[in-house]
């Protein structure tokens, strides 16, 4: 039911991600793998209307609030000049 009442805005999700391609001039076929981050992935509407979007299956194998987090230390990283941080601090995190 959740899913049904939220639907229009689960897609526009869309929205954002065809700017995206549309600037890269990209087609959904260029792209090789959708990798989710963020907590919203792990809605399973979010899930499907991507996959069909970009007709594969979106890649959830990474934990999506320590991606966010990574992402945004490494983003800080670029800010503050510290660019480029050594490979073991950026491969840490995700050593099983």
């Amino acid at each position: 039911m959740f899913e049904e009442v939220a639907d229009d805005i689960f897609r526009r999700i869309l929205v954002p991600v065809n700017d995206v391609l549309k600037k890269a001039e990209l087609s959904t076929s260029d792209v090789d793998d959708i990798v989710l981050v963020g907590g919203s992935t792990r809605i399973p509407r979010v899930r499907q209307l991507l996959g069909d979007l970009f007709n594969m299956i979106p890649n959830t194998s990474i934990e999506p609030e320590l991606a966010v987090a990574i992402g945004t230390a490494l983003h800080a990283a670029v800010i503050a000049d510290s660019w480029p941080l050594p490979v073991a601090a950026i491969e840490k995190p995700f050593a099983q």
